[in-house]
């Protein structure tokens, strides 16, 4: 058959067109194949797709090569009676075959990886997938059927281009202005700030997700009534002529719980600026008053104890006073003997807890004006009208908490108190609360007496404790500190067997202090831990020289502080020193107050046991001086006893004073211990003590404390063939 050059050219459009089919449907599958949830299976995908591209050039070149060959489609001109090509008809031949089992392969392709795209995707992007793979699948079975019924003409062709417009207008079009739609109302919906949008009849049309929490009702909550009750409110406050009008700080009680808001209330115009509605913007501040608040009161408040801490009490506390001029007013402040100490036996955690039962302690003192404050570490501060303060219920309450502190620990917690009676209101508030942590100086040590009022005279003695404690350090370095002895004389023989070490400040200015001047003072720091295991050096020295020398018979006695066994290895730093030095721990006696044992005492028993077994002698010092008591005795062996003379002088009662100590000494003869009297004064004392079995003397009757090389010269070299002796 010989075909016209229009036939030639119906034909390679047809052929065109057939070979577009193919890349139509490779390109709707590879659209899908670059979304997300193909991303991690590409490259399997690809090699699929090279193979499907692949066939596809083999049908598009033997579709176009049909105007020559002629074994894919034929087609038949049908006229018009006027002779005009009306129409064509294809005729379908065997080869055609091949491209249609391979363009519905495509087809079905691109319609399982629509499926399974759809099954992974949000529900908010499945639409344009739904109405693709609807209109692709009806093409499909259009074409289907047209092919079946090999009817004459055949449209089902076109349904693909149709089905690709479909899939181009959704994605760039529909989808995306639906989805910016969806999005918009999402974030609307889920932000922070309550977006409620009113009809004019003030009917919620639009309540997000933070507003229909903040004013949820659960009977009315699907009518929105809950949120069109508040509209009159804020409509009420919008003038006629104003678009919009600020909310500040309204209150509003929701769900049983007051909520503070600030936001807007506006009307809401078309482009014309005719009134259509209105909107309220509203922040719910609540959250943000109460931490406000929170960090309000950390800045003005302890966070541990919960009282004011030292400015804000202070500032309270001068408010107080200047405006009430004519009340009078006492501070009262508290101060933890050796807390750093408690702290570091105990740890930081059963400090907090003190702290915090002494913060209660105060808040129970809770008068008409009463202020409390906690004013740094363990110092505690409290002011009161005159008319209130009660010194007696302080004390009390105070005693009370202490003893419980004590049985709960077994550690004795000494808490001491000072007062400052306001007398001019005018004065500056931090140097009233200062005078009253000055009154607590003068207490501290003398358990007796916990309570102490203000006086000048405190000053001067704060200035000289400061004094001591700054220039203690250099002093130590420099050797200032000396030990000098107090002889010691046996009763029967009148000899001197040794003495007792009594440290001496030599100042480069102020001369030799005694140790008056500087002990008290140390003893209320870790410092006297230092100067004590300085002196025990010296001694040791001594003691090695005197060994030397050929005196080896004599001792010296030293003395223990309570803080040692805290800042100290008691036992470790004496037997180390003999060993050091090569000293006899009998020569070396160890004094000690019942003090020591009043806390920890467990403990502190068996270092003195140790140190007993190793050879050290341990005299109770001070027996009979207020600090002593028999159970003292009877829980630890001591090798000598000390009594202190100040039991007589102390009293009226000379006579039955005599009594008691005679029947001391004849308890400690029972008990094999040596009886040292110390502080003896008279000669009479002497004939007395040595009547009631007294063993040694030491006191200024027999001699003062004096140099050590005053001592060596009066007792170990004036006769050198005497024999000193042990006690």
């Amino acid at each position: 058959m010989c075909y016209s050059s229009r036939n030639v050219r119906a034909m390679i459009y047809a052929s065109v067109y057939f070979a577009s089919m193919d890349w139509i449907l490779i390109f709707l599958s590879m659209s899908i194949l670059w979304l997300p949830y193909y991303s991690q299976k590409r490259r399997l995908y690809y090699r699929f797709f090279n193979v499907l591209v692949f066939f596809a050039i083999v049908d598009t070149i033997h579709l176009l090569l049909n105007f020559h060959f002629r074994n894919t489609v034929d087609f038949i001109p049908v006229h018009r009676l006027s002779g005009k090509v009306y129409c064509w008809l294809f005729i379908l031949k065997p080869h055609f075959a091949f491209h249609m089992v391979f363009s519905y392969f495509l087809a079905c392709t691109f319609i399982v990886l629509s499926i399974v795209r759809v099954a992974k995707i949000p529900v908010l992007f499945q639409k344009k997938y739904y109405a693709l793979l609807g209109t692709f699948c009806l093409g499909v079975i259009i074409n289907g059927c047209f092919s079946a019924l090999h009817w004459a003409f055949n449209f089902s062709v076109l349904i693909y281009p149709i089905v690709l417009y479909v899939y181009l207008y959704f994605i760039l079009n529909t989808i995306p202005n639906e989805f910016s739609g969806i999005l918009m109302e999402q974030v609307a919906l889920n932000i922070s700030t309550a977006v409620i949008c009113y009809d004019l009849e003030g009917r919620c049309l639009f309540a997000n997700n933070i507003a229909r929490l903040l004013f949820r009702s659960q009977s009315d909550e699907k009518k929105n009534v809950f949120l069109e009750s508040y509209f009159l409110q804020w409509k009420n406050k919008l003038k006629k002529d104003e678009l919009s009008v600020s909310i500040e700080d309204e209150n509003f009680i929701i769900n049983e719980c007051l909520h503070v808001f600030s936001g807007e209330f506006a009307k809401l115009t078309d482009l014309k600026n005719r009134p259509i509605g209105y909107v309220i913007k509203l922040n719910d501040k609540t959250e943000y008053l109460n931490i406000l608040e929170k960090e309000k009161y950390l800045a003005s408040h302890d966070a541990l104890t919960g009282l004011l801490n030292r400015e804000a009490f202070l500032n309270l506390a001068e408010k107080e006073i200047k405006s009430n001029p004519d009340c009078q007013y006492v501070f009262v402040c508290s101060d933890i003997d050796d807390f750093k100490l408690i702290n570091d036996i105990f740890g930081e955690e059963i400090g907090n807890e003190i702290l915090i039962g002494e913060a209660r302690t105060f808040e129970q003192i809770d008068y008409e004006g009463c202020i409390h404050g906690r004013i740094s570490g363990d110092k505690f501060a409290m002011l009161m009208k005159k008319e209130f303060f009660d010194e007696r219920d302080i004390v009390n309450r105070f005693d009370v908490f202490q003893s419980n502190l004590s049985k709960s620990f077994h550690y004795r917690v000494r808490i001491y108190l000072g007062v400052y009676e306001i007398e001019n209101p005018e004065e500056d508030i931090f140097a009233m609360c200062d005078r009253g942590f000055v009154a607590i100086q003068k207490n501290e040590g003398d358990f007796a007496k916990p309570l102490n009022y203000y006086d000048m005279s405190m000053v001067q003695n704060l200035i000289t404790e400061k004094t001591v404690l700054n220039d203690f350090s250099t002093a130590l370095e420099h050797g200032e500190f000396v030990f000098y002895i107090q002889p010691q004389f046996n009763a029967k023989t009148q000899r001197v067997n040794g003495g007792e070490a009594l440290v001496r400040w030599n100042q480069p200015v102020k001369g030799v202090l005694s140790p008056n001047n500087f002990v008290p003072i140390l003893e209320k720091t870790d410092y006297i831990a230092s100067l004590d295991y300085y002196i025990w050096e010296q001694v040791v020295r001594k003691l090695k020289d005197w060994k030397d020398s050929g005196f080896e018979n004599y001792y010296i006695s030293v003395n223990i502080s309570a803080k040692d066994f805290y800042y100290l290895d008691v036992y470790d730093s004496l037997t180390k020193l003999v060993e050091k030095y090569g000293v006899n721990p009998k020569n070396l006696n160890l004094e000690v107050t019942e003090t020591i044992l009043m806390s920890n005492v467990e403990h502190h028993q068996k270092i003195l046991t140790k140190l007993q077994q190793y050879g050290f002698k341990i005299e109770m010092d001070d027996f009979g001086s207020g600090y002593s008591s028999l159970s003292t005795l009877r829980n630890l062996v001591m090798d000598v006893l000390k009594i202190d003379m100040e039991f007589l002088r102390s009293t009226d009662n000379y006579e039955q004073s005599l009594l008691i100590i005679n029947a001391i000494i004849d308890m400690a003869k029972a008990l094999n211990m040596t009886v040292i009297t110390e502080g003896v004064e008279l000669e009479n004392q002497a004939d007395a003590l040595t009547v009631m079995g007294c063993d040694i003397f030491q006191g200024y009757y027999f001699s003062r404390p004096i140099p050590v090389s005053e001592f060596e010269k009066r007792y170990l070299y004036a006769d050198n063939t005497a024999e000193g002796g042990n006690n």
